[in-house]
């Protein structure tokens, strides 16, 4: 996937339940208007069973594929739609991720780790917070590796947001930080540079230890119509 000069890239819907309650066709407008030449939606995923909380429904995923697949058509002529979703990686939901890559409906797969997996059926939002905290960064890279080796996903989503409970950026976040860029250097896939106001704080000196050859993108993630800057 590669990003063009005005891209508009990680743009969430109202779907998420944490974003603003306006439809695809208002952000669509907004970006032909400030001259977009690509949208990308990335709202966050559903799982099977729904287990969490801030994201579509699975009884909203064919909803969502069918409205933008239309507003895809609407406006071929001025600006071009994508459909993505944006996923956790957790090793129980493998045939998901591979019917959601196989499909044929998503344009953009990207890889958001926001929590991870502790045991079977236990995410670090249900440990102790200070258990949760003191291995987040570590967990979350392990899942970035192995959610990139699967060749599912295209984009790795903020991946600098892991180190969010870490104190300083010392020698064991600089570690931490080699593994994922590492395997996104080995199985190309591009780190994403968040450009939203509450993930732009993170840690500049992961960004100083991308080599050339890693692929980067900038993304929005857009909750709201004010998100759409003019670039």
């Amino acid at each position: 996937m590669r990003q063009p000069r005005r891209d508009y890239f990680h743009i969430h819907t109202w779907r998420c339940g944490h974003a603003q309650m306006v439809s695809e066709d208002a952000y669509i407008r907004r970006a032909i208007l400030r001259g977009g030449k690509t949208i990308t939606f990335c709202d966050h995923a559903p799982f099977p069973g729904d287990p969490f909380g801030g994201r579509m429904l699975m009884s909203q995923l064919s909803e969502y594929v069918q409205t933008l697949k239309q507003l895809k058509k609407k406006y071929q002529r001025w600006i071009q739609v994508q459909i993505g979703l944006e996923l956790e990686y957790f090793p129980e939901y493998a045939d998901y991720y591979r019917q959601l890559h196989e499909s044929g409906d998503f344009d953009v797969l990207v890889l958001g780790q926001h929590f991870y997996q502790a045991a079977p059926g236990l995410y670090s939002p249900s440990l102790a917070p200070e258990v949760y905290k003191a291995n987040h960064a570590r967990q979350c890279a392990a899942a970035l590796v192995e959610g990139m080796a699967t060749g599912y996903f295209d984009v790795v989503a903020h991946p600098d947001r892991i180190f969010m409970h870490e104190k300083e950026f010392g020698p064991e976040a600089e570690r931490i930080a080699q593994r994922v860029i590492t395997a996104a250097q080995m199985f190309s896939v591009m780190l994403e540079k968040n450009l939203s106001e509450k993930q732009r704080r993170y840690y500049p000196r992961f960004w100083r230890m991308i080599p050339r050859d890693v692929k980067t993108i900038q993304g929005l993630d857009a909750h709201q119509l004010k998100h759409l800057k003019r670039k």
